[in-house]
């Protein structure tokens, strides 16, 4: 294990301090996420785990798309640095480690693993996010050169990319990237799905069927399939659509389960689950929404859409 810089972490502290308040603008008010130690499998790569850790720690701070709790300011540092090394998922996280995360303010955590692939003469770096709950919210990689792992700027050029496929995942886009659609690449060679009214966020597809207008409300139908785990998600009032005079709408209910004022998604594997959000100042001439936004979970991450048709009815 390489000796801690502590200069290089103070450092990282002080822009996770500076960047905090942009970075949940940036996020949509997602909630802080803690980096575990690297894991790493193979004896040339062992003594990669703390500075790759370190490196894509900074790379989602320079996002801005989730807010970090600097990984040392936790306490009971060196049983909790020992502890690290045994635990790849939310699901192995002790009561007590997860009330230390608690204590930190830490909703979500990113757990990393190295692996040296001798024979394809490659090291990968996955990533999987997941909520203190064990609901997974990304899980991407990349891979390194064997010949560069030693190549710091080689290595944080790449940690650079994995941050930015996380942030793709979650549905963050930086301010230059295409304007129309809900869904970004997650990495290279992916095919994006109909941008204007499909999303994907983690392992959920999410699909506008229907958008018309029902007395003084506008109302927005989607479907949302699980390609995962059976999961839950709650939708939050933070949801938002702006219209083309640019004026923004939060939402008046949800609708979900068949009833009117339902904000909880039961999402079961591979199953549609059918619900809608009612947005009741909209103009009833809209004939398209340049923005709309649907916060999941508090505001730990969310889904976009742009430029959809009103109204609009999809193809049974």
């Amino acid at each position: 294990m390489l000796p801690l810089k502590w200069w290089r972490i103070a450092a990282i502290a002080g822009l996770g301090l500076l960047a905090g308040a942009a970075a949940s603008r940036a996020a949509g008010e997602r909630s802080p996420t803690y980096v575990w130690l690297f894991s790493a499998t193979g004896a040339e790569v062992e003594s990669l785990a703390e500075p790759v850790t370190e490196e894509f720690e900074e790379a989602v701070v320079k996002t801005g798309c989730l807010p970090i709790v600097e990984r040392r300011n936790l306490p009971d540092l060196q049983s909790h640095q020992k502890q690290e090394e045994r635990i790849e998922g939310a699901d192995s996280l002790s009561p007590r480690q997860r009330r230390l995360l608690s204590t930190a303010s830490a909703d979500a955590v990113v757990f990393g693993k190295i692996t040296d692939d001798v024979q394809g003469g490659q090291v990968k770096i996955a990533v999987t996010l997941e909520t203190l709950a064990g609901v997974t919210l990304a899980n991407t990689s990349v891979r390194i050169s064997r010949g560069k792992r030693l190549d710091a700027e080689e290595r944080e050029r790449r940690m650079a990319d994995l941050a930015t496929e996380v942030c793709s995942a979650l549905g963050f886009k930086k301010k230059d990237s295409v304007a129309n659609g809900g869904h970004q690449d997650s990495g290279p060679g992916s095919a994006p799905e109909d941008a204007t009214l499909t999303a994907r966020v983690g392992n959920v597809s999410y699909r506008i069927v229907s958008v018309q207008h029902t007395g003084q409300e506008l109302q927005v139908w989607l479907t949302a399939t699980n390609s995962g785990a059976n999961l839950e998600a709650s939708i939050s009032l933070s949801s938002t659509l702006t219209d083309t005079s640019g004026n923004e709408h939060q939402i008046s209910t949800a609708m979900a389960g068949g009833r009117r004022g339902d904000y909880s998604l039961d999402l079961p594997y591979n199953v549609p689950r059918r619900f809608g959000l009612a947005f009741g100042t909209v103009a009833p001439n809209a004939t398209m929404i340049p923005y709309m936004r649907i916060a999941l979970n508090g505001g730990l991450y969310g889904v976009e859409f742009r430029n959809f048709p009103v109204p609009y009815k999809a193809d049974q």
